[in-house]
């Protein structure tokens, strides 16, 4: 009798484990609405094109029996190779990228591309994986305008993919299950007093001076997701670079800036702005940071003004980042948990 009641409770917990994982399945199938499927199975539909004297092939091939395109490049000392397939889509907000990649060889940047029919390039950037296959969805607000046609997203026209120099020399990317899904956003409430806590990239603008890069990213950082800021100021006198963001800002004097930050690389000068209504910048600079995490304070009276507009911050508009040259060359800047509290 036990041996019967054991196979009994044996049958049916696996009968129950059954039906949940087709609970499960369902729930996923119903959740992710694929609007556009690129399996990599035929890749003569896909252009290349590379600066002068770059070398680039593509070809089909496998990982695990699934399809993938693989590209081989040499970048020597040019900048770029690029691909791109021709599309007709309708993308909306709630719209997300998603595909799978591999990478091998030198360190440089990957390029995702969107481009609509007035000529309107929208991207996001990357560094290359180092470490086997890895996941890589973009939400549609994290491409950001780069150049063409203007700033607005119509109907679009070609989608693309690109290796630009960082390191140069050569590489292989490997990648398959490229979808465009339906997602559905769910709004995320801040604590109060937070204004970012950097679990995603978007609305940040990048700059930077002539010879310098700079690419944002995010990873494990203090508390859930940082902001990485990898930059390379090369050896050139007065190079830059910079990122800012639009937030709604009340700057009472009795207010205080939070932010946790640490640095990694060369020692090179790192700057916080605020930015207001007029253009008038105003800042404070650190030289001495380390790569332990260091939470930083500013009181609202002590930021010094340094150029533009005039020397009042009556109606800050948004906060910004800097790195200045000092011995130049490459590091990395983690940020989290941007606060503003009394």
């Amino acid at each position: 009798m036990r041996k019967i009641k054991k196979t009994i409770v044996v049958s049916l917990t696996i009968s129950c484990l059954f039906v949940v994982s087709i609970l499960l399945a369902q729930q996923v199938k119903e959740t992710k609405k694929v609007i556009f499927q690129e399996d990599f199975s035929k890749v003569v539909a896909w252009k290349l094109y590379k600066a002068d004297g770059a070398e680039m092939k593509v070809v089909s091939s496998k990982n695990n029996d699934v399809p993938t395109l693989k590209i081989d490049y040499d970048l020597r000392t040019k900048d770029w190779v690029a691909i791109e397939k021709s599309v007709d889509l309708i993308l909306k907000d709630n719209n997300a990228l998603m595909f799978k990649m591999s990478a091998t060889g030198n360190k440089n940047h990957f390029e995702i591309k969107i481009i609509d029919k007035d000529g309107s390039i929208f991207g996001n950037k990357i560094s290359l994986p180092t470490a086997g296959w890895q996941n890589v969805v973009i939400n549609l607000d994290e491409f950001e305008y780069w150049w063409g046609g203007d700033d607005k997203l119509d109907s679009v026209v070609k989608i693309g993919f690109a290796v630009s120099k960082k390191d140069g020399g050569k590489g292989s990317i490997e990648i398959s299950n490229l979808e465009i899904v339906e997602v559905t956003k769910k709004v995320k409430q801040l604590l109060p007093g937070v204004l970012d806590d950097f679990e995603t990239k978007q609305r940040w603008s990048v700059f930077s001076s002539d010879n310098a890069e700079i690419v944002l990213n995010n990873l494990p950082g203090k508390d859930g997701n940082s902001l990485v800021v990898e930059y390379d100021l090369g050896d050139r006198e007065g190079s830059w670079v910079a990122f800012e963001k639009s937030y709604k800002l009340d700057f009472s004097k009795d207010k205080t800036i939070r932010f946790w930050i640490k640095a990694e690389g060369e020692i090179n000068r790192v700057e916080f702005k605020v930015i207001d209504q007029d253009g008038s910048i105003f800042g404070l600079k650190y030289e001495d940071l380390t790569s332990q995490w260091e939470e930083i304070k500013i009181s609202v009276d002590e930021l010094e003004y340094w150029w533009g507009g005039d020397d009042k911050l009556t109606k800050p508009i948004k906060i910004g980042f800097a790195v200045s040259s000092i011995d130049g060359g490459k590091g990395k800047i983690w940020l989290d948990n941007l606060k503003l509290t009394k």
